[in-house]
This record gives structure tokens, C-alpha cells and sequence, in this order.
């Protein structure tokens, strides 16, 4: 699975915008959904990954909304908004895998679930 196919399965899946940012491109790979972030607009939650503090002290905005880090382990972010969204990030290889629906779209299993599927559909190679 390449990176447009991947934001378009998200958006099939219920998300409102999806994107795949490339770590050593430092770009996006795919977007869509009407996905409005700059690459700079989401370097806060790619360095969470590395240093969650920074993340969880400082919030970040991404598509206007401004998102606060309340769930993570090693791979997989949740952030809730101040404007009744929800984004989960989810980093497998060298590409986060970011998907921003409404609240009540979907249910956070079913986001987490589609978010880390699609992450490793990539990283296989798979269709």
C-alpha cells in the first residue's frame, strides 16, 4: 500500500482527513480529506515520539484545531481537541500515519484499529 491509498482507505473508513508524513522526506506522502497542515505544523507530534514531554507539555495545533497528547506508547498517539476532534498518529517505519475524525464518527478502537492497520499494510508493502 503506498501513501495515497493509504489516506484514501482512511477517509473510506470514516475519517474526516488523513495524511502520511514521510520521516526521511520530512513532507507529506499523501493527503486527504481537505487536510490542511503544513509539514511544520506537525513537528511537535512527530518529535513526541521521541520525546513525549515536549508533546505533552506544549499541545500543538494541526488543521486549526489545537490537540493535547493523552494516550501513547512507542508507535501510537491519541490527541483529543478543543474542537471535538480526535487525531491518531501512528509511526511504523520511516512514515507517521495521521488520521482526524469528528467525535462520535467512530469509536477510538475502531480509529486506533484503521490507523495501525493501514500503518502496517505499508510497511508490509501490502495492497
Amino acid at each position: 500500500m503506498d501513501a495515497d491509498e493509504a489516506v484514501y482507505t482512511l477517509i473510506d473508513r470514516g475519517f474526516a482527513r488523513a495524511a502520511v508524513y514521510n520521516l526521511t522526506h520530512g513532507d507529506f506522502a499523501g493527503l486527504g480529506g481537505d487536510w490542511q497542515a503544513d509539514p511544520s505544523d506537525i513537528q511537535l507530534l512527530i518529535d513526541g515520539f521521541s520525546d513525549p514531554d515536549n508533546a505533552v507539555d506544549r499541545g500543538f495545533t494541526i488543521n486549526g484545531f489545537q490537540y493535547t497528547l493523552e494516550v501513547r506508547d512507542e508507535t501510537c498517539f491519541y490527541c483529543p481537541s478543543d474542537a471535538g476532534t480526535i487525531l491518531f498518529a501512528h509511526k511504523n517505519g520511516g512514515s507517521v500515519v495521521l488520521g482526524e475524525f469528528t467525535t462520535g464518527a467512530l469509536s477510538l478502537k475502531d480509529a486506533e484499529v484503521n490507523v495501525k492497520e493501514v500503518a502496517y499494510a505499508m510497511a508490509m508493502k501490502r495492497p
